[in-house]
Order: structure tokens, then C-alpha cells, then sequence
């Protein structure tokens, strides 16, 4: 079908995108707010035939902590593994991609971005996978054994910041009273 597949629910509370620039054929490593490191080799990016990138090419990161997040970034969490459908648990993800003027960026065969994902996660008991859009599942890449790091601090925002208290309301109080409201009205026509 040409529905999204990764579809947030309300665009206005998705996570934001930050944006980084490297240079493509220097490469780069950043150091995103949560304390996430992602290396990029130099010559590592190429254009969609393939081509060699020089020049800025603009990252854009974001990450997804707990399922909140998830849910306000519409990311599927169904995992179809041997024929039986499960529900997946995170300790975190994010979405990483990268444009120079305007066009997608791809990574060249062979090579590969690193992300250290500061997860807020301790437990030493989840695997890595990634979501295929296209396929529409998430496909499993190994056992998440890398050395344990100090859990990132906590995202904070000052408790008097007007968008963090909208926020706030909307995923406390807004969404609950609608989902009751289609709860309610779902049951009237029931009876």
C-alpha cells in the first residue's frame, strides 16, 4: 500500500530532527546532546548511482527513549519472528539520515556509520535490530553485547519552558480525555 509506515500520530509531538553538518569526504564523528557518538568514516557516503560524495552533507539524528516517545513517533513495534507476532521492548532507537542539497545520501557498500546509542537502559538483556520500511518489519541484527556505558543522564528541559508544559499536558491529560471520548462514544454504539 502507499501508506507511511512510520507514521506519528500528531507531527507536533514527534521528536524533532537535530542537524548536524560533515564533510563527506573528511568524514566526521558527533556527539549528539544525550551523550550518543556517531562516527562517520570519511569517504563512506555516496550519491543514489553510487558516486563518490565531496563536500557538506547535512546529518539529521533523532532518538527515542521509552515508549512514549515511540508512540508519538509512530514506530511500529510488532515483530514477526518465525511466523509468531511479538511486541518489541527498547532500551532506545533512533533514526539517522543524511541529504546533500536536498538528495538522500546512502552509505557505501563495505562501510559503515557507528551510533553508540547513550541508552537510559542498564539491562544487559536486548538484541539489535533494525526497522525495514520497505518489508515492513524489523529484521534482527545481533545480541546487544557492547561494553555497558555510564546510563546518560536524563534528557531535561527547565520545568518553565511553555512548549515542555504543552507537552506535558497534552500527553497527560489531551490524549487520555480523547482516547476516553472514543471509548465512550465506541460503547454507545454498541448498545
Amino acid at each position: 500500500s502507499n501508506t507511511t509506515f512510520v507514521k506519528a500520530p500528531a507531527p507536533k509531538l514527534s521528536t524533532a530532527y537535530t542537524k548536524y553538518s560533515i564533510q563527506a569526504d573528511k568524514g566526521g564523528k558527533i556527539t549528539h546532546p544525550s551523550s550518543t557518538k556517531i562516527s562517520i568514516p570519511k569517504n563512506a557516503l555516496v550519491n543514489k548511482e553510487g558516486k563518490q560524495l565531496i563536500g557538506e552533507v547535512t546529518i539529521e539524528y533523532k532518538e527515542m527513549h521509552d515508549m512514549g516517545d515511540v508512540i508519538l513517533n509512530g514506530v511500529p513495534m510488532q515483530y514477526d519472528s518465525a511466523g509468531r507476532s511479538r511486541c518489541l521492548e527498547t532500551a532506545g532507537m533512533f533514526d539517522i539520515r543524511a541529504y546533500q542539497n536536498g538528495e538522500p545520501v546512502f552509505i557505501k557498500p563495505g562501510e559503515e556509520i557507528k551510533v553508540q546509542l547513550a541508552s537510559q537502559n542498564t539491562q544487559d538483556k536486548f538484541n539489535q535490530y533494525y526497522l525495514d520500511t520497505i518489508k515492513r518489519n524489523w529484521v534482527y541484527l545481533k545480541r546487544d553485547d557492547l561494553p555497558q556505558a555510564e546510563p546518560a543522564q536524563a534528557l531535561t528541559q527547565p520545568a518553565s519552558s511553555p512548549k515542555m508544559e504543552t507537552l506535558k499536558r497534552d500527553v497527560e491529560v489531551i490524549i487520555p480525555r480523547k482516547m476516553d471520548s472514543i471509548e465512550k462514544k465506541y460503547a454507545k454504539s454498541l448498545t
